[in-house]
């Protein structure tokens, strides 16, 4: 049998290979690559060769240990004489094969592959700011630990210049101070950082890798009989015995693919599981379940649950009951002077606008599994759109056709506001949407769209949502929301200003807080919808609760008020028409009084704006104008005749006459005629019959005499 020795160093870099020195001045070696040694001496018997391999501790830098088996000893580059050089065959260190390494001198072939990564120290103590890739560390300015004199220290500082440096000699040292946060990185061999890293919980290698490397040994050019040693690195990774080390130090050896287990006796899918180092079978995707893997879990798609539908429906139910127990009730009480002066028409259109909003809400519960249609999806904006414009259209048209008729009577104008006037703003409100979403419809419709939220690592959709989308919704959205709130604007600026009409005559205060509520339902829910994000169940919770109280609030408001009257108030309805019309006189006495007053506290400054409040005063204090002269002794009154603010119907008197009358008291009754106006005198002389703005007036005992204390109030005309 051949003996054959070969001489040998051995660099300490744990798990690969480790020195320690003995009581006596030995050393006992230990690791992967001495473990590989004894492999190949084995090796060498079944090639009838007895090899031995005579060791010593080599320098502890990479560096240092390769000049002693290159060929280049005695020169600039390596100062080590040839005597020494020529006393090492192999240097047993995990060497990257690099192209110049293989100019200096001979490698064996790779008997294991690397890559280079970083570790970062766990430590719930930590205080150093937490990083996990080298990138972030440039960007925040962590340093990171580098061991000098190493090939990876070079590729890491030629791939990351930016970063800032912190050099160590050892990896122990390394180590300490990643620790003590003298750096938030340690950047190694991977196979080095996962041996630390395993017998360390503090430790933790991160999943960046870069640069893979393959790692060898380097031997002296001259050394005898190397081709043995070449081959027998061959079979140690032929006959896997590099396998059986590489599970040995860094990495527990798994199941068999297919199977788990402490001894692999279980099942796993091959396709879609893999055993760890516990044995427990691991899917390699969500998209699997079930202790083998081998149950789908199927697409979450996001749909509205069943009891949000449910919820849904009844929401619906809720306003269309309310919307026909007060269409029938309005029908019951027909009679009624109150329902009458509210204009029902207009009451019922908003009770129509109402229910057509209110079935935005089915249209929102039309969804679909997969890539559509949904042909609900374009009837969302009309509903909503055409609903809000019948409601708010007719409160609108019907506030302003109040607010002109008392505003005309309170500055003696003549003035009238018809019911097909009154019908056509409401009908340009309702063209304007009914135009806008015409044209959304024809030009970028809304279609049903399925998006992928989330997939596995291998692309497997894991979860989507369905949405109704098109190219520009942001254009259209915003021009419908442009016309609802200008619409807003005027019909609050029309409630403010006829804050001080009776509620019998406009609804302005009710319609008000109406407004504000939907406001502030508006305020609280678009944020709460911008929050849920892509939550579609919850974002569809809200916007279904935010048209169901737009809708129902209105209708309680509205509708409210005008029950709270007719039903605890009935002497109203039971009141003869001369007694329905001293109401009306008074309501219009009581709004001139206010607009004076508030004429009043405006100071004004110009003289004739004060004559004009002076005159408006008196005219409202007596109850007739300057352009009427009556008898001040007359025991009879004098009576005034105004179409009804309520719609015109076959309820009226006898005679058929669609007027309304309504009787100033005389307030001079008893007074002396102290003097008269004569241009007023003149003006209505021999009148027995004229009109005031859209009022008739009827005097049934006129004399040619005025109002005591008007006089002089026409000079200025």
């Amino acid at each position: 049998m051949e003996e054959i020795t070969f001489r040998g160093a051995v660099l300490h870099a744990p798990p690969f290979a480790t020195v320690e020195e003995l009581p006596g001045g030995a050393y006992e070696y230990g690791g992967v690559q001495i473990d590989l040694l004894e492999s190949m001496k084995q090796f060498a018997l079944e090639d009838n060769i007895l090899v031995n391999f005579d060791l010593r501790p080599s320098p502890p830098q990479y560096g240092a240990a390769f000049n002693l088996v290159a060929n280049d000893c005695n020169t600039t580059d390596n100062p080590n004489t040839v005597e020494a050089c020529n006393e090492i065959d192999i240097m047993v260190a995990n060497f990257y094969s690099t192209p110049s390494r293989a100019l200096r001198s001979e490698l064996s072939p790779s008997w294991m592959r690397s890559t280079i990564s970083t570790m970062k120290y766990t430590d719930a103590s930590k205080t150093l700011r937490d990083v996990t890739t080298m990138e972030q560390a440039a960007g925040f300015g962590v340093p990171v630990c580098l061991k000098t004199d190493t090939f990876y220290a070079g590729v890491v500082a030629a791939k990351f210049p930016s970063i800032i440096f912190v050099s160590c000699g050892d990896q122990d040292i390394c180590i300490s101070k990643l620790k003590a946060q003298e750096c938030g990185l340690y950047a190694s061999d991977e196979l080095q950082l996962r041996f630390r890293a395993a017998n360390d919980n503090t430790l933790s290698v991160t999943p960046e890798s870069f640069n893979t490397q393959y790692i060898t040994w380097a031997f002296k050019d001259s050394t005898p009989n190397i081709r043995w040693v070449k081959k027998w690195i061959y079979q140690a990774v032929v006959n896997t015995t590099m396998d059986q080390l590489y599970f040995k130090y860094f990495q527990k050896e798994l199941c068999p693919v297919g199977t788990a287990g402490e001894s692999c006796e279980l099942k796993c899918d091959p396709d879609h599981g893999e055993a760890d180092e516990s044995g427990l079978c691991v899917c390699k995707s969500t998209k699997y379940t079930g202790d083998d893997c081998s149950i789908e879990v199927p697409e979450e798609k996001n749909l509205i649950s069943a009891g949000l539908k449910a919820m849904a429906y009844l929401m619906v139910a809720c306003n269309y009951i309310v919307i026909l127990g007060l269409v029938l009730w309005m029908i019951l009480k027909k009679r009624s002077h109150q329902i009458r002066l509210s204009q029902p028409f207009f009451l019922l259109l908003v009770l129509l606008g109402c229910a057509i909003s209110t079935s935005t809400i089915w249209a929102m519960t039309q969804e679909d599994p997969g890539d559509g249609p949904v042909r609900a999806c374009m009837a969302v904006p009309w509903l909503y759109s055409v609903g809000f414009s019948i409601t708010f259209g007719c409160l609108f048209a019907k506030i302003r056709r109040v607010y002109l008729i008392f505003k005309s009577a309170a500055d003696f104008r003549r003035s009238k506001v018809t019911f097909g006037e009154t019908c056509s703003i409401t009908a340009a409100v309702l063209l304007l949407d009914v135009t806008i979403l015409m044209i959304w419809s024809i030009v970028d419709p809304l279609q049903w769209e399925r998006t992928v939220t989330s997939i596995d690592k291998f692309g497997v959709p894991l979860s989507s949502e369905g949405i109704c989308n098109c190219q520009h919704w942001e254009v259209w959205v915003g021009s419908i929301s442009l016309l609802h709130g200008g619409l807003l604007a005027i019909a609050c600026y029309l409630c403010y200003q006829s804050r001080d009409i009776p509620t019998k005559f406009s609804e302005g205060k009710y319609v008000s807080i109406a407004m504000f509520s939907n406001l502030q339902i508006f305020v609280v829910g678009l944020p709460i919808l911008i929050i849920l994000g892509s939550d579609s169940s919850a974002g569809f919770f809200v916007r279904t609760v935010i048209i169901w109280m737009n809708d129902l609030v209105v209708v309680v408001l509205i509708f409210g008020n005008l029950i709270y009257h007719v039903h605890f108030h009935p002497a109203f309805d039971r009141v003869d028409k001369e007694d329905v019309s001293r109401e009306i006189g008074s309501a219009i006495q009581q709004f001139s009084l206010a607009k004076k007053e508030r004429s009043q506290r405006s100071s004004s400054s110009s003289e004739q704006e004060k004559e004009k409040s002076r005159r408006s005063a008196k005219i409202a204090q007596f109850g007739t104008s300057s352009e009427f002269k009556m008898n001040s002794r007359a025991s009879t009154g004098s009576r005034f005749e105004m179409p009804s603010v309520a719609e015109e119907s076959d309820e009226d008197d006898a005679s058929g006459s669609a007027s309304m009358h309504f009787t100033v008291p005389n307030k001079d009754s008893e007074e002396k005629k102290d003097s008269t106006v004569p241009s007023v005198a003149k003006a209505v002389k021999d009148v027995s019959h004229t009109s005031w703005g859209d009022m008739e007036f009827k005097s049934e005992s006129i004399q040619s005499t005025s109002f005591k204390g008007l006089e002089g109030l026409d000079n200025n005309n």
